[in-house]
């Protein structure tokens, strides 16, 4: 095992452990036990339901596809990049197109490619609300106000400047994607992207309207647990959550992400209890039960084959 895996095994550890000292476990159990179901099964069918506009979204950056195949592509993507430890799942739908549809490795990696970078850019934008939230909530300082100018900043300079911003993307997909059978260039990975995200920017509000009507879901869910927050908190909350999740800290940033949105929404008084609740139950319902499907997916058609 090598030294970056054990730091982040050590991190998932330390991340857990404080968040079952700062909760009573009998507490969690039941106040998910006692929940109106409708609950579990409201954010179940918004969970399959953001994955096919997803879906959808992909489709418009590969100009072709079915939206049911792409759909199953997604969920199996999310299997590669939940259970295995290279964090395929990515790559993964690049392969399933090309085998499905011959569209060429290219192509199907830079749709993939493209769309991954529209749903940073709405991570980035709205941490950057959200830092303006917490720090109006009196929860920050001007160091962080600094920081949400800095990335607003940044933000607007890389939409501006679309090939230099996409440009440390193309090398480190440039160096994966060179090796074994595929043999692509910096120049043929920046004529597609390129060509991809000029003619198709309307994507960019696809991807900001997935990404607010996934956050208004998962609120309405929160609420029908018990938490007792208004939108823009949790909004501020859950976003910086999230962000925390995807750096490379822990073990596919399980334990960070649950961590960081328990102690936010304690900060807005939603009870660490409650909190838990709804970070553990957002994570198995909306990243590993997809998984889940990707693998039973992966099982039944070949279509889904590496």
């Amino acid at each position: 095992m090598k030294i970056g895996d054990v730091v982040k095994l050590l991190a998932t550890v330390v991340a857990l452990v404080y968040l079952f000292t700062m909760v009573d476990l009998t507490v969690v159990w039941r106040s998910l036990w006692t929940s109106n179901p409708l609950a579990y099964l409201f954010a179940v069918a918004m969970v399959f339901l953001s994955i096919a506009i997803k879906s959808y979204k992909w489709k418009i950056l590969l100009g072709e596809g079915d939206l049911g195949f792409l759909s199953k592509s997604y969920f199996v993507a999310m299997l590669y990049g939940v259970f295995t430890p290279s964090k395929l799942g990515d790559f993964i739908r690049g392969f399933h197109v090309n085998k499905k549809y011959k569209t060429g490795m290219t192509r199907g990696i830079i749709s993939v490619m493209f769309d991954r970078l529209l749903d940073l850019l709405c991570v980035f934008v709205f941490t950057a609300v959200s830092l303006f939230v917490i720090v109006g909530a009196g929860f920050g300082n001007s160091l962080m106000i600094v920081a949400v100018l800095a990335m607003i900043g940044g933000i607007v300079l890389g939409y501006v400047y679309l090939d230099k911003f996409i440009s440390p993307f193309i090398g480190m997909f440039s160096k994966i994607l060179g090796k074994g059978r595929l043999n692509l260039t910096k120049e043929d990975l920046r004529k597609e992207m390129l060509k991809t995200g000029y003619k198709k920017k309307n994507v960019f509000f696809i991807s900001f309207g997935i990404w607010l009507t996934n956050v208004a879901g998962w609120w309405v869910f929160a609420l029908m647990l018990g938490l007792n927050i208004n939108f823009v908190h949790f909004f501020a909350a859950t976003n910086i959550g999230t962000v925390v999740g995807l750096l490379p800290i822990t073990v596919g940033g399980f334990g960070a992400r649950e961590a960081t949105i328990v102690y936010l929404l304690s900060l807005y008084g939603v009870a660490p209890e409650l909190g838990f609740a709804f970070s553990i139950m957002s994570t198995l319902i909306g990243i590993v039960l997809p998984g889940l499907v990707g693998a039973y997916l992966n099982l039944k058609s070949d279509e889904f084959t590496v």
